[in-house]
């Protein structure tokens, strides 16, 4: 399905470029010249015969050149890749031609060579060297980023970025903690970093901006003249009022999300009860394995059913549901939290389970902005054991359904056993009746 769409494609765009190329029409043609075909073709004999003669006598047969060609076409072939290139590992060097786009997730990442198309770096480290050119755009999400090549265009989201001798040929955006530029951008320029340097000391060289410069830090610095052609504009990184509305507004709408979904479980409380025979550490346990595996397997499924023709649509609808669930796993994880809080402090009242509710969904709120990292960890444990309770409960409830069926199995085998022990000692008495009879009538 795949190789037909894009043949269709390309016949589509081939067929609009031969539209909107120029005709050239044959009112200017050249007129070919008359000239007599026996003098030119004995005269073109002579001067082949003249030329071979010459070529044999001057040059030398050279039978190791030939070889010499063959081993450098296969070298050409062997340290060039004419397709998409996906990496991963621990240090990985791209010193080969990449005719297409590059994707790399390892700890150290180093480019010295040519790459035709975009490059998506998640990395520690990464290092263009004065070698290397790309020249498509240039993704990274690192640590550490060192620009000395030549890179077409730059988007960046790292903690450290030096730009040394390098080139960007038309924009650099980036995000950084510390920002140390002594290269050359073609065209414009955004940085947002808390620190910025435009002169390095070691060898005194300057960064070059030939378009325009838009940068935020918490203090304005002083730029070299002769550094920016353009205009320079500068935004402080400062917290304002807007910021703080923006958390106020973020927690009004998580609280919101958290309180409607309490109010849901109340109203199907009746039907979502849990079995009781999952309790304790096992099920904790349970909702840790169904959570994470739940989180991986669910996408590779929906990714699988993605190639399928036929399952297309269904994958589609089958992802929406999975980034709903994901949306209000956190949600899900506070009210679960909530209840276990109330349990153990032997809260029964909605209105105690309702404060409780909101004071525990502000604690996570607060927990997850967090800095360094902590509250992305916090954030995506909440998710995953939220996503775990969801579908425990979905499966919880199909145990309950196969239990109440082998109870009422249950219950009807016994009262089938109690009343043929009732009939059988029925039976019992009228024998030993008759008996009894037959032994007064003899």
């Amino acid at each position: 399905m795949l190789k037909t769409k894009s043949k269709f494609i390309a016949i589509f765009v081939a067929i609009i470029l031969c539209f909107m190329t120029s005709f050239v029409s044959a009112e200017y043609e050249v007129m070919p010249i008359s000239v007599d075909t026996e003098n030119t073709a004995s005269d073109q004999n002579d001067l082949a015969e003249t030329t071979t003669e010459n070529t044999n006598e001057e040059q030398p047969v050279d039978e190791t050149s030939s070889e010499e060609m063959a081993t450098e076409e296969e070298t050409q072939n062997t340290s060039m890749k004419s397709e998409d290139v996906y990496l991963t590992g621990d240090s990985i060097t791209i010193d080969y031609v990449v005719d297409g786009n590059v994707f790399v997730m390892a700890k150290s990442v180093t480019i010295t060579s040519q790459i035709a198309g975009d490059v998506f770096v998640c990395s520690d480290n990464v290092s263009i060297d004065q070698t290397s050119y790309i020249s498509g755009n240039l993704f990274v999400v690192s640590n550490n980023l060192e620009i000395n090549g030549i890179v077409y265009d730059v988007y960046s989201v790292s903690k450290n970025i030096t730009i040394n001798n390098g080139y960007v040929y038309r924009d650099l955006k980036s995000v950084s903690e510390n920002f140390n530029f002594y290269g050359t951008v073609g065209r414009n320029a955004f940085v947002s970093s808390s620190s910025l340097s435009f002169v390095n000391e070691e060898t005194s060289a300057n960064g070059l901006i030939y378009g325009d410069l838009n940068y935020s830090s918490p203090s304005e610095i002083s730029i070299p003249e002769g550094s920016v052609s353009g205009n320079i504009k500068y935004s402080s990184l400062n917290y304002s009022n807007s910021n703080i509305a923006n958390y106020f507004i973020s927690l009004g709408c998580f609280l919101i999300l958290v309180i409607v979904l309490w109010l849901v479980r109340l109203f199907i409380k009746n039907r979502a009860k849990q079995p009781s025979n999952i309790n304790g550490k096992n099920k904790a346990l349970w909702i840790v394995i169904s959570g994470i595996l739940g989180i991986i397997l669910i996408p590779l499924v929906i990714i699988a059913l993605m190639f399928i023709p036929i399952t297309f649509t269904i994958s589609l609808l089958f992802a929406s549901i999975f980034f709903l669930l994901l949306a209000i796993s956190k949600s899900v994880f506070v009210i679960g939290l909530n209840n276990y809080i109330c349990k153990k402090l032997n809260i029964n009242k909605e209105i105690g389970i309702f404060g409780v509710l909101i004071i525990t969904a502000i604690v996570i709120w607060a927990l997850c902005l967090i800095p360094y990292n902590v509250g992305f960890i916090i954030s995506l444990i909440t998710m995953v054991l939220g996503f775990g309770i969801l579908l425990t409960s979905v499966f919880n409830k199909k145990i309950d359904e196969n239990s109440d069926s082998t109870n009422k199995v249950k219950n009807i085998d016994k009262t089938n056993n109690k009343k043929d022990s009732k009939n059988t000692k029925e039976t019992k008495k009228s024998n030993d009746n008759n008996k009894t009879d037959n032994t007064k009538k003899e």
